[in-house]
Parts: C-alpha cells; structure tokens; sequence
C-alpha cells in the first residue's frame, strides 16, 4: 500500500472556475442559510435539552448529525478565513453541545430528552451512532484546524463510552451503526489521539456488521432492509455494492481507512472489488451512486435510469470520500480519474450558484418540469430547494466545499502529487507551487515551483488525454498518459507545463445499460455535459445527434457566470405541433437546427427547465 496523505485545507488556496466559486459560495451565501436553517428549525437549540412534550421543534433522531455537520464546515471556513464573528458562533455551538453531554459520556438529544428508555435500543432506524460519527468528525476539524479541544475532549469521552458498550468482549453488547458513518469518523479520532481502542472499535463495526446471529434481524427486520443497510452479510463475503448509497459508500471508506490502519490486505481487496464494481457497473456518468428513490438504493448492474435516477449528492460526496482513500492508499490512477468525474459532476450538481438552494437528488433526465409529472418523492424536485425535512445534503456540502483543495494535492515523505490540475496555490513545508491555467475550460496548465524542494513531483496526465504535450525545465518530455514522475530537486522558479487538447466528443454506454441504449452523452474533458430547453426551443426530447457530428465552443450565456465553454452541434429533432396523434403509423419528419449543450453542474440555474444528458444518435 501507498502512504499519501490528503493535502491540509490550509495549504491550498484554489483560484480555478469550477471549485473555486464553490468554495467562496460556501463561505458565502451557504454558510448564511444553513446557520439560520439550523437555528430557525430548532436544530441547534434543541442542545440546551429543555424540549417538553406538545413544544415546538421536536427533536428528530438525525437532528445531531445536522448541528455537526455544519460544525465541521465552520471549523474548515475558519481555516480558510479569519472571521471573529463566525468563530464566536462556532464557540458557542460548542458550548451548548458540550452542555448537553451526559455523565457517562453519552450524548444524543434526541434519546436524551425525547426517548431517553431506549438508548441504543433501535440501532437499525435511529441514527444514533451516525449522529456520534458526525459530532466525532466535527471535533476533529475542529482540533485539526483551529486546535481546540472542548469538543473534542467530550468526543473522547463519548467514544470511550461507546466503547465500554460494543464489541465481543466480555460484558459488551453487539450492534452496529444502522447508518454507517462513525467507522471511519472513529478512523479520524485515533489518528489525532493515537487511542488504539478506536481503531480496534471502529474494525469491529466492519467485520462484525452482517455476522451471524444477525443483530438487525433479530430486531425484526427483513432480508431486503439487511440489504438497504448492508448487513445481510459480512463485508467480506460481499461481491457487489448494494442498498443505501451513502450507507454503502461511508461503509467502504471506513473499511478503507480499517484495513490501511491494521495492514489487513484481506479487507482492502474486498474494498478494491467493492469499488470496481460500483464504479464500473452501477454508477452514472456523472459519478453519481443511487438508481432508485425506493430506499435511496443502489440496485443491479447496468440498471441506471436517467429520469428515476436518486444519484443523491450526499451519495456523491461520500463517492468522492471513498475514491480519494484508494487514490491516496494505492496510487492508482484508475481511483483519481473516478475522483474527478464525481467531483467536477454530480459533487457539483448539488448546489445551485446562489449558493443556497440545492438538489438532495441528482437526476440525468428532467421531463415536463413544469408538471412536475418526475417528483416521485420528497427528494426528487425540478427545482432546487432551499431546506428539506431531511437535510443531509445541504449541511453535507458546507464541510465538503471548503475541503476542496484537499483533494487535489497528496504527499507522502518522497513526493507531491497532483492529483486534478485546478489553478491555485500550494504551500507546505517542504513544497510550494502555483498552479496556473483555467483547467478544465482550457488545458494550457503552468506549474511554477515557488520553493526549493527536495520532493519528486508527481503530476497525473488524465487517462481521457488522447493529445497534450509536457516540457519540464524547457525541455520537452515524452511520455504516456497517466502519473508521471518528475524528480527532484526542484529550484523557486522551475517550471512544469502541460498542454492537454480539451474538446467536446461523445460518449456511448455499454449495451447492458439499457435505459440508455443508443444514445450518446457529451463530454468535454472531465465534463459532462447536458442540453436544457432553456437554451433549445426545439424539441428537445425529440431530437437526435449524428455519431460524427462537429462540435464548437461557444460562450455559455451571462446568467450562468461561468468562463466554460458551451457546446454547440446540429442535430435532427421532430416538430411535435406537426404530429397531432398520439400515435401514428405515419413515419416522423426529422428537420435539421442548432443545439447547445451546459456543463451538467449548472444545469437548472435559469428557472425550471427540462433537461437531458444521454441524447439518441444516428
């Protein structure tokens, strides 16, 4: 196994169109709405423990999560930004969570003053433990980022609790998290205490989870909920990812970081099968996970719907998660090239440009927006939304945007490694560069080393690259697409430049992906792309493209405030209004226009807007 580690946040200051504004909406607009959600709806305050039966705001068993989530995105703004204000706020959410600790360490709102008789007697359902995971993750940030220890001191606490109470030792009781989450939270916690029982805490929710007798079915549960919350057999028995996305997803990563941690190769190979699997049978070409809203689940292979697709940005998130430890375990550039689809595509799709309203699902097909004819449930809309009744999604996003950086750059003791060319800074001890270019509008990519530096530089030319060139120093270097290694030392001044031909092609899925068979998507890079009715007047869902069509670039309209390219082509589409019938025997006229295709992240910024991704080629 490698030994890469994550860049910190800290070290990376980004200045590229894509992650970049991102960032700044998160410490923006988000940062506002999601502090005043979670103040408004009672989130917060339901820490101070003095909700009474018939009150208002009744405290839900994943509110914790909420709190904390948005906890650990202060924590990360902070580290980006001095804001006095912001880290008044922080500190006094700590103190209000902090408070509400029990003395034995336990601490959930809900089963505190809700239910407070059957602590850990629903694990299945609860979220108990996925609420501690995610207060865990919140003190971590916080010790790592701003160096406080309040919270995470009680996290300690609350862990050695948790502790005392699971596992197979004598006098402990087996269960596991109904949503896994706490495995690879408690994976964070040794890391900056160097307390083994986490770790050894943390493999036992691994391996034991789906284990007979199966914990879940004695509490009544059914085969097919075992499968939404991948306990219906050991982690190691498993062949495929299946259920709950995000429950699978934090699953894996967790397993990850165990069998990294205890050098299990036994339980890495199951997370490289598991990986493998998902991202080449059951994911979408966006990088999203999720094909049906029943359960919020992954399904079969090759069953990926457009318009019934969940694709869940909590799920693309925890994708992305999954992808960056086998990236910085291995090296492999197969997990990068999954890391930036995911990241630049359906990571992005979530939010909206005003930075507060989002997509809790991200479909590939939007039809009769309008009529809402698509809406199946709550987390399926045609429009953003600014809250949901279950808002993992938008408090996912305020600790994931500003980490952003962390995902491009890794180190290890010999190296530097860049993962996504994205335009930006970065500054370590032993390493310092800038970043120059507009990647992915543009592929001209200049790296300037601005230290002295031992380090080898390791800069990954994306497998999608069928032409680009590389000097180094000046001089030219042939070589293949992939990471390649350029040796140190370096000198403040030297230079790396990559030249990466980025243009529009389409893409066509496997036969076995029927719901879309015989179509093609567009991409431009590591972008997908997407044609809305707002920019094609044609009939946009009864239009097709030529196999060998030409594609051009174009400005994407001002509303958008983006500088990537549009995409523009002639394709054939039917006129509706001149075929009357529902149905007819009569053979379609197809006429000749112009269409123009957005990248799919920015889709649905213009008001309500059918859209498309796989289109029917000719």
């Amino acid at each position: 196994m490698k030994n890469y580690k994550s860049a910190d946040l800290r070290s990376v200051r980004l200045c590229d169109p894509v992650f970049m504004p991102r960032i700044k909406l998160a410490m923006g607009p988000m940062l506002k709405a999601v502090t005043e959600q979670t103040e408004s709806t009672g989130r917060i305050g339901a820490f101070d423990l003095n909700w009474k039966e018939g009150a208002p705001f009744k405290p839900h068993v994943f509110w914790d999560s909420d709190v904390a989530k948005v906890l650990e995105g202060m924590a990360y703004i902070l580290g980006l930004e001095n804001i006095p204000e912001l880290e008044k706020l922080y500190d006094s959410w700590v103190e209000r969570i902090v408070a509400a600790q029990q003395p034995d360490g336990y601490l959930n709102v809900y089963f505190t003053v809700v239910e407070p008789e059957n602590r850990f007697k629903y694990l299945n359902w609860a979220h108990e433990l996925y609420c501690a995971g995610h207060l865990i993750e919140a003190a971590v940030a916080g010790f790592e980022v701003l160096g406080k220890r309040k919270l995470l001191d009680a996290m300690c606490r609350y862990a050695d609790y948790l502790d005392a109470v699971f596992g197979l030792e004598p006098g402990k009781r087996r269960g596991w998290p109904g949503h896994q989450e706490l495995e690879l939270a408690l994976i964070r916690l040794y890391r900056v205490t160097g307390e083994k029982r986490y770790l050894r805490l943390a493999a036992y929710f691994i391996n034991d989870r789906g284990t007979e007798p199966n914990v879940f079915a004695a509490e009544g549960n059914s085969f097919s909920d075992l499968v939404v919350r991948q306990a219906h057999i050991p982690i190691r028995e498993m062949q495929e990812v299946s259920g709950h996305a995000v429950r699978a997803l934090y699953m894996c990563s967790g397993a990850a970081d165990v069998a990294f941690e205890t050098e299990d190769k036994e339980l890495f190979s199951v997370c490289e099968k598991l990986f493998e699997n998902v991202a080449e049978r059951r994911s979408y070409i966006t990088g999203g996970v999720g094909s049906t809203p029943v359960g919020e689940a992954v399904t079969a292979d090759w069953d990926l719907p457009e318009s019934t697709a969940y694709a869940e940005s909590c799920a693309a998130i925890a994708f992305a998660f999954f992808a960056s430890r086998m990236l910085n375990y291995t090296g492999d550039i197969k997990y990068a090239e999954l890391l930036e689809r995911v990241l630049y595509n359906n990571c992005m799709s979530g939010v909206g440009n005003s930075g507060d309203e989002f997509f809790y699902a991200n479909p590939l097909q939007m039809l009769n927006t309008k009529n809402h004819s698509q809406v199946l449930n709550p987390g399926q809309k045609g429009v953003r939304q600014k809250w949901f009744s279950c808002s993992c999604c938008p408090t996912n996003y305020i600790r994931f945007l500003p980490k952003l950086g962390s995902f491009i750059w890794s180190f290890d003791e010999r190296s530097a490694v860049l993962h996504i060319p994205a335009a930006g800074e970065i500054s370590t001890e032993k390493f310092g560069a800038v970043v120059s270019g507009s990647y992915p509008a543009e592929g001209r990519i200049t790296v300037t080393m601005t230290k002295n530096s031992l380090l080898a530089f390791r800069l990954r030319i994306p497998l999608w690259a069928e032409k680009f060139s590389l000097k180094v120093r000046g001089e030219n270097v042939v070589c293949n697409a992939g990471y390649v290694d350029l040796p140190g030392p370096w000198q403040t001044g030297d230079k790396v430049e990559l030249d990466i031909e980025i243009k529009a092609h389409l893409v066509f899925p496997r036969a076995e992906v029927a719901d879309s068979a015989g179509r093609a998507a567009i991409m431009r890079g590591p972008l997908v792309y997407a044609l809305e009715s707002v920019d094609n007047p044609l009939n946009l869902h009864g239009c097709r493209i030529f196999s060998d069509t030409e594609f051009s670039e174009v400005s994407l309209p001002a509303e958008l405030d983006s500088v990537l390219p549009g995409v523009a082509f002639e394709a054939e589409y039917r006129n509706s209004e001149e075929e009357s019938p529902l149905y007819s025997s009569v053979a379609p006229k197809w006429k000749k226009g112009g269409f123009m295709a957005i990248p799919y992240y920015l889709w649905q910024n213009r008001g309500e807007s059918d859209m498309r991704i796989f289109i029917p080629f000719v």
